[in-house]
């Protein structure tokens, strides 16, 4: 509409002029059009003005462009991220980062990415949505503890544990996060791997479980018994020994326990050493045996049989005319099959494993079933406006939220809990009002670990145990920008998780919201903008050549026709 009302205005003045030598009392409509142009031309130097200033602040992000607020990271696997690929390789050939961690090339190593393959990598961006959200991003910090979003692996000889999380976690919207990375294949088996530049945390879809190599056992050599050589008996005159009889008893109270009693007699002059007693199965092998020095005609002894089964049981008298036994000496044996566990029957009623599960008496106590289990779950309530579900709405300065934990037991066993909450994240935008009876890590250094805890408890099956944290949004909400290495950190948002994730977001203060708006608008550069800023520069100094050329010719006009040339 402007453009054609200048249009307009110029081709009036084209008529006004080609019209005052017939008809001279137009020259008032001259002087209107005058006054006209001097106030276009007003408004378009005022443009000219502060389109110049515009094209010189953009060029600033040319000459000294911004730099990414807070890298230097708790979360960080390289506590300052990388700049460059040699950077990262001297990283890992130095196995040190600016914070003085060692255990940075161990960790590569742990997944399986070498130097070498980060020589192979390519420069290039990568979105968190990319393989369908399977995207796993390596990092220091347990954000997601008690959920199927993350997993956790130790680092041999480091003593480091490390936390593996969903990537498009951090995301804010739907579209994705894109990020700078090294990205490439695994020399190892050719899987995909990235490394970020911000934080050099490695980013992986489905690294295998490094293999674990089982202990090796040595073979256990049995001990070998040396032969027994039965004593000479110097030859006697007309010597003679028999085994006479072998006696079986039950131990009273007992199932596999019994009482062999032998008898022997001998004359002209023999004498009897011992007697061997041994119990055999149905094919002839030796399950029990004993061995008792005795010189006169009868022996005892006490034998365990280890199994429920038929058996023989005989006696052997070495004597000075021999080995002698008896058909007399040979007597059945039977063990009777102990009553087994009515919960496992690979145990014995009396055994001490026979017990059944506390809550399922028809479950042995040691079933898969029979155990805890804990079923962890958060909520998180406004009480400013009547306790209404916060999850996923937007909270005002000074509102009161309270978060509540809860466990429940829903195995067969009574289970162990120590409830564990880290409120980094919500306290970059509230304050603690009520901890209820827990107590708040004190260690400040790193400030995205900030754990409450409360005393072990025990969670009886069917029971739920709760516990409760009271904040207190801040009057005056932070206008910090976002953390590059940890993207959760002041994003307008207080993320919490224990069993499941809660969101609330924060009302922020204007510089916040235009920081998430560039975030999403296109990633043109500062070039782009200054050749733009340029470009519109050149539109405007037309416009404005053009209108001091019009009120030149006005003035012209105006002259000419007052000393009578028109």
């Amino acid at each position: 509409m402007l453009n054609f009302d200048k249009e307009y205005t110029k081709n009036m003045f084209k008529k006004l002029v080609s019209n005052l030598p017939f008809s001279p009392a137009l020259i008032g409509q001259v002087g209107f059009y005058a006054r006209r142009l001097r106030k276009e031309e007003a408004t378009r130097r005022l443009g000219l003005i502060f389109t110049a200033l515009a094209v010189i602040v953009q060029s600033f992000a040319v000459f000294a462009p911004p730099e990414a607020q807070a890298q230097a990271n708790a979360n960080n696997i390289i506590w300052e991220g990388v700049s460059s690929r040699q950077q990262l390789i001297n990283t890992l050939n130095k196995g040190v980062d600016g914070q003085g961690r060692t255990d940075i090339r161990q960790i590569y190593e742990y997944f399986g990415i070498t130097v070498k393959d980060i020589e192979n990598a390519t420069e290039t961006t990568f979105n968190s949505r990319d393989f369908n959200g399977a995207i796993w991003d390596i990092g220091r910090i347990d954000w997601d503890a008690g959920t199927p979003y993350e997993k956790s692996f130790t680092i041999p000889s480091t003593g480091t544990t490390v936390f593996a999380r969903k990537l498009w976690r951090y995301d804010g919207n739907d579209r994705g996060s894109n990020y700078k990375a090294f990205v490439g294949k695994r020399a190892v088996d050719g899987k995909w791997f990235a490394v970020s530049y911000d934080c050099g945390n490695l980013s992986y879809v489905d690294f295998p479980t490094p293999p674990v190599t089982p202990p090796v056992t040595p073979p256990v050599t049995p001990p070998v018994t040396p032969p027994v050589t039965p004593p000479v008996t110097p030859p006697a005159v007309t010597p003679a020994a028999t085994c006479d009889t072998l006696q079986v008893l039950a131990v009273n109270g007992t199932r596999n326990k019994f009482t062999l009693n032998a008898k022997a007699s001998t004359s002209g002059g023999a004498t009897i050493s011992r007697y061997d007693f041994d119990v055999t199965d149905a094919a002839g092998k030796s399950v029990a045996s004993k061995q008792v020095s005795s010189t006169t005609g009868t022996a005892s002894t006490e034998l365990t049989i280890p199994n429920d089964g038929s058996y023989t049981a005989k006696v052997t008298v070495q004597t000075s005319t021999g080995a002698k036994t008896d058909i007399m000496c040979s007597k059945p044996l039977k063990v009777t099959p102990e009553p087994r566990c009515v919960y496992n029957v690979d145990y014995t009623s009396t055994s001490p494993e026979c017990k059944p599960c506390p809550e399922d008496s028809s479950v042995w106590y040691k079933d898969s079933t029979c155990k805890a289990q804990l079923v962890p779950a958060k909520t998180v309530q406004n009480m400013t406006t009547g306790g209404s579900d916060a999850n996923n709405t937007t909270v005002k300065p000074g509102d009161t939220l309270k978060y509540t934990l809860s466990v429940k037991n829903t195995g067969k066993d009574v289970g162990q809990v120590t409830m564990k909450e880290n409120l980094a994240d919500v306290l970059e935008y509230a304050d603690v009002r009520d901890l209820n009876d827990g107590k708040l890590s004190s260690d400040t250094s790193q400030p995205s670990l900030r754990y409450v805890t409360w005393a072990t408890a025990n969670v009886k099956p069917g029971d739920t145990v709760q516990r409760t944290i009271t904040v207190q949004v801040k009057d005056n909400v932070a206008s910090t920008a976002q953390n590059v290495g940890n993207p959760e950190s002041y994003n307008c948002v207080m993320t919490n998780s224990f069993g499941n994730t809660t969101n609330t977001k924060v009302e922020c203060p204007a510089p916040k919201i235009v920081e998430t708006t560039v975030r999403t608008l296109p990633a043109t550069g500062a070039g782009e903008n200054v050749v733009f800023g340029g470009a519109l520069l050149m539109v405007v100094v037309y416009f404005y050549a053009r209108s001091r050329q019009l009120g030149k010719e006005v003035r012209l006009v105006r002259k000419e026709f007052a000393a009578g040339t028109l």
